[in-house]
């Protein structure tokens, strides 16, 4: 391989060297332990600049003098071993030929050298000679390398090749954080809206006076090798290495954006002992709800309070083990959306989303924190139609399935991936139409605004206050949110169970009525729910740990975990049942509550100027029905259309014109 060997020397006279010399002999397993060594740092530590060119490294060979005609130097990895070779001369073999050649050594002090990179080597040879005298060719050029541990004299290892230096996070701030893993420093960009599940950011990789940027996503295998990849060969380092370091990273920046999260909502949700007590005081109130109505009208939305009140319990019930669901309904410029957003200020930031629209998919990829025990709110229906099967998945069973196909990112090969979780997502979303999928609509509340011109009046009178600057500021405001927020925190998960003695009748006439009596009987476990703080002669206190040794003192017993069960009282089915009144007493006759109003209204009018005439024969047109309902003509012509389809009233057409005449069906 050099002057002091002939190539031809067989392996007898590599491993035993004449023992005058005082060397150890080497074992075949040592040698290929020693190739084995990753040449690249040799190569950089003697200035060589490496690139990946073609499924190869390729530099400016060192042994040549001129520098500027250099001839290429080419490396690659055969079976863990990395071979080079200098396309100008007949330069080429392991490591252990390229320190021998580098330093103009023999086997044995290469072999010398090289071990010390694996493992410490006897002190003294054979002549009594020690390791740094034998060593010492080599560490001219690598003193940092062989240093001193007092008496004794041993080598420690180069730099970044046995193993990495321990990771420091040397600083972080709200949006970037940098580490340092020896002569390497990380500097993370873009993490203010980084999550636990979601690190995209920007990573900047700084060596010695050279640097290396790029977007990443931590939590994508591809894209880590990709910048580990691009950052070796763009630095000349191990892209093992820098692959290695990204992981911990991404460990380290998981606990820190996830602690930075906890502790930011922790803090967020610290109460004062007197926002305790005034939140305590609320929910001790009898007429919570009603108050709670009351003071969304000193917000700003004013009337509606049958509807205000099922939709806050609504939201309430994302602490249960099976939320409930509502679909809110009007016509245009209803107030539909608004009413949902008013009500969602009660609850705090952090419990519920509100999408303006959802794909097909983009449930499946939520992850479960985002998820379990979040409200989901949608604008529109049209919004959400993409989505409707993953939407019924999680209202029906509370957990999302899917099987994608896809590459695995080791093998390369195409296989079928996973993903199932649990979630308990109360769901809201407003419509205009007229039809909606019966396989949604049986599993919400459906919730009608008032559409009348009273109503109206309402609304027109808040907003003329607003506008005139009458009313709450914005300091009450935020402070009536605050209360309502507290609130909601002290509001224990507790299962709650609705006594056999509580007799509830319920119509069973047809098929919907099995999925309605279920949605009544979730209504009457979130009233419970929420009036737990008013169960028994002593309320419970909410900063105690509930033990079974101590549990709170709420009517219904220790459940077999040791939790406490909140047990319904008659009173949550009369409030439940006065609530849904009206979207219930309709069920026999399969018609939705704005158009059993309406067809009362038609009944009472008939009646009135049927006069001596039956019902059954009286006509009248639409032109009347506006007159008597001062209901507009789209309106008027929509209802009627459903009533003729169901037959309440039948279509009569007045001679050759097309002017339409009806009369009511008999009872």
């Amino acid at each position: 391989m050099n002057g002091d060997r002939d190539k031809g020397a067989n392996m007898q006279e590599l491993l035993e060297v004449p023992s005058n010399n005082g060397y150890h002999k080497f074992t075949p397993e040592e040698i290929q332990q020693v190739k084995m060594l990753d040449l690249r740092q040799i190569m950089k530590d003697k200035g060589v600049r490496l690139s990946w060119v073609n499924g190869q490294y390729e530099g400016t060979c060192p042994f040549h003098e001129d520098k500027l005609r250099s001839p290429r130097l080419r490396m690659n990895q055969d079976k863990g071993v990395w071979l080079w070779n200098c396309e100008g001369g007949h330069h080429g073999g392991t490591i252990i030929d390229f320190i021998e050649h580098a330093h103009g050594v023999a086997f044995p002090r290469a072999m010398e050298y090289l071990r010390q990179l694996i493992c410490p080597m006897p002190k003294l040879n054979g002549n009594g000679e020690s390791l740094r005298e034998i060593l010492k060719p080599l560490s001219e050029d690598h003193g940092s390398w062989i240093v001193d541990h007092g008496k004794n004299k041993t080598t420690s290892h180069p730099p970044s090749i046995i193993q990495d230096p321990s990771s420091e996070l040397v600083e972080r701030s709200e949006d970037q954080a940098t580490f340092k893993y020896g002569d390497l420093i990380y500097q993370v960009k873009d993490l203010k809206n980084a999550t636990k599940n979601h690190l995209k950011i920007i990573l900047k990789l700084t060596h010695q006076d050279s640097q290396f940027t790029d977007r990443t996503d931590l939590h994508s295998a591809r894209a880590r090798r990709s910048f580990s990849n691009q950052a070796a060969e763009r630095l000349s380092l191990q892209s093992a290495q820098v692959e290695e370091h990204l992981e911990v990273m991404m460990e380290e920046l998981e606990e820190s954006v996830q602690h930075s999260a906890l502790s930011g909502q922790e803090k967020q949700n610290e109460m004062t002992e007197q926002e305790k007590e005034e939140a305590l005081t609320l929910l001790k109130d009898p007429n919570l709800l009603d108050r709670m109505a009351s003071d969304l009208d000193r917000l700003g939305y004013v009337g509606e309070s049958t509807n205000k009140k099922i939709l806050y319990l609504i939201a309430t019930s994302r602490l249960m083990d099976k939320p409930t669901s509502a679909i809110v309904r009007s016509g245009s410029a209803g107030g539909k959306s608004t009413l949902m957003e008013y009500v969602l200020q009660f609850i705090p930031r952090t419990e519920w989303h509100f999408f303006t629209r959802i794909t097909a998919q983009s449930l499946f990829y939520m992850s479960p924190e985002e998820l379990d025990g979040k409200i989901v709110a949608v604008d529109e229906r049209d919004g959400s139609s993409d989505a409707d099967y993953s939407i019924r998945s999680l209202q029906s069973r509370g957990k999302l399935s899917l099987a994608a196909s896809g590459k695995d990112p080791k093998t390369g090969e195409w296989k079928t991936h996973l993903k199932e979780f649990s979630a308990r997502t109360p769901y809201m979303e407003s419509s205009t139409k007229e039809k909606i999928n019966e396989e949604n609509l049986n599993r919400c509340f459906e919730l009608y605004l008032d559409e009348s011109i009273e109503q109206t009046k309402r609304i027109q009178e808040s907003q003329r206050k607003k506008a005139s600057g009458e009313g709450i500021t914005l300091e009450e405001e935020e402070k009536l949110k605050r209360l309502y927020h507290n609130a909601q925190r002290l509001l224990k998960a507790h299962p709650v169970k609705i006594p056999r003695e509580l007799e509830i009748d319920f119509p069973y006439q047809t098929l919907r009525s099995r999925r309605d009596y279920d949605k009544f009987l979730s209504l009457i476990k979130v009233i419970a729910l929420l009036y737990q703080y008013q169960r028994g002669n002593n309320s419970p206190d909410p900063f105690r740990e509930v033990t079974p040794q101590a549990p709170l003192k709420i009517r219904g017993g220790i459940d077999e975990r040791g939790g406490q069960i909140i047990e319904a009282t008659l009173k949550d089915y009369e409030m439940a049942r006065d609530l849904t009144r009206g979207i219930f007493n309709n069920i026999v006759l399969d018609l939705p509550q704005p158009l059993a109003k309406f067809y009362d209204l038609l009944k009472k009018k008939v009646n009135e100027e049927a006069k001596e005439l039956s019902t059954e024969d009286f006509t009248f047109t639409r032109r009347d029905i506006r007159k008597w309902t001062a209901l507009p003509d789209h309106v008027v012509k929509s209802q009627m259309r459903q009533l003729e389809d169901l037959e309440y009233v039948i279509l009569k057409r007045s001679g050759r014109t097309t002017r339409k005449v009806y009369q009511l069906c008999a009872q």
